[in-house]
């Protein structure tokens, strides 16, 4: 008889404070606060090997400071796929698609642009990263 296991890993964040008054006592959001996010995967488990497929969505960031001139963002959704297979006792193989769907977005907390003559703007938000492929094989003694 074969047992399929499922498995539903995921995990939230939320800042605790996402605006109020600053210290200065001005009528202004807090700076440089991250937006709720929330990813979740499913995970299909055999002894040997594993598949997992994850979504993580983030929403907007419209609660900015106009005081230091923080610009908003929108919200977004990332699709990954991740796959292990354990080749001996000791020895596993892991890959995976990161922004599978190679979606454009921005992070609220990422930099901006400082380098005149780049693909992106001069004082433009740094663009999250695009679609990603990786391979590892973890050896344990």
């Amino acid at each position: 008889m074969r047992v399929l296991i499922w498995l539903v890993p995921g995990g939230s964040t939320q800042s605790p404070a996402t605006s109020g008054a600053n210290a200065e006592d001005i009528d202004d959001n807090l700076y440089r606060i991250a937006p709720p996010s929330l990813t979740m995967g499913l995970t299909y488990e055999q002894p040997a090997w594993s598949a997992t497929m994850e979504t993580q969505a983030v929403a907007r960031q419209d609660k900015v400071s106009l005081t230091n001139s923080e610009a908003k963002t929108a919200g977004y959704v990332l699709l990954n796929i991740f796959g292990a297979w354990t080749i001996r006792d000791g020895v596993r193989l892991s890959a995976g698609i990161e922004n599978l769907l190679d979606h454009k977005y921005e992070e609220h907390l990422s930099g901006y642009n400082r380098i005149d003559g780049s693909d992106v703007p001069l004082g433009s938000r740094l663009p999250g990263a695009g679609r990603g492929v990786f391979i590892r094989l973890g050896v344990a003694g």
